[in-house]
């Protein structure tokens, strides 16, 4: 068969469908990454999926996770600080609602890095009915406010401190005489 643009000769059955072509190139190309057996082929070496120099490094983790340094904050307490903790729940999270701003006095920007919530044991009275006492720490106002991990640790404490000390009935005021504020 004669082509009409060039003249040329061509074998019959050429053009016919493009998607013929291609699906003889896919499985030629498919037959060159098997094995005698029809099974594919493996990468060694460097293009190895699981090659170690193919792996992304991860970055250093730039803090201790927050629970941690929570923990330690509260290991560290001396004893008869300790025994305070007895009927105090100690609760992590993000960021303080609206509710939590408004109560713990939290400065124009809106951060706060931790909130006591509940009776000070020096105003527990028999006659009273037990409500949960709860110390709320804050944690995206102290990691954003305190980047290096050192000082992040000891703001923690600070405030594990502070949040403590209302729990034994001191005032703001004498924490701020103490440098607790």
């Amino acid at each position: 068969m004669r082509s009409r643009l060039t003249g040329a000769v061509r074998p019959t059955g050429a053009g016919r469908s493009i998607g013929a072509l291609a699906d003889a190139l896919s499985a030629a190309a498919r037959l060159r990454s098997c094995d005698a057996a029809g099974m594919p082929l493996r990468r060694r070496g460097d293009l190895a999926r699981r090659h170690p120099g193919r792996r992304v490094r991860l970055p250093e983790p730039r803090h201790v996770p927050f629970e941690i340094l929570v923990e330690e904050a509260l290991q560290d307490l001396p004893a008869e600080f300790r025994r305070l903790l007895e009927d105090v729940a100690i609760v992590i999270e993000d960021v303080p609602d609206v509710d939590q701003s408004a109560v713990g006095g939290a400065e124009e920007d809106g951060w706060l890095y931790g909130l006591y919530d509940g009776v000070p044991a020096t105003e527990w009275g028999a006659d009273m009915v037990a409500f949960p006492n709860k110390i709320t720490l804050f944690r995206i106002p102290l990691e954003s406010d305190f980047a290096d991990p050192a000082e992040l640790a000891e703001e923690v404490r600070r405030t594990v401190i502070h949040e403590l000390a209302h729990h034994a009935g001191i005032s703001d005021e004498r924490l701020h005489e103490l440098g607790y504020d």
